[in-house]
C-alpha cells in the first residue's frame, strides 16, 4: 500500500507541474500578444 501511495504522490506532483507548466506558457502567450500590440502601436505612432 505505502509503495502505491508514494507513486501516487509522485503522479500527483507530476500532474500539479504539468498544469503549472501550462499556466505559465499561456502567461507568456498573452504577453507575447500584448508585446505584439505595443510593438505595432510603436511602429504606428513613429510613422505619424
Amino acid at each position: 500500500m505505502e509503495k502505491s501511495q508514494n507513486i501516487s504522490d509522485i503522479e500527483h506532483s507530476q500532474l500539479f507541474a504539468i498544469i503549472k507548466q501550462r499556466s505559465l506558457e499561456r502567461e507568456i502567450d498573452l504577453v507575447r500578444q500584448e508585446l505584439e500590440i505595443t510593438e505595432k502601436k510603436t511602429v504606428e505612432f513613429e510613422q505619424k
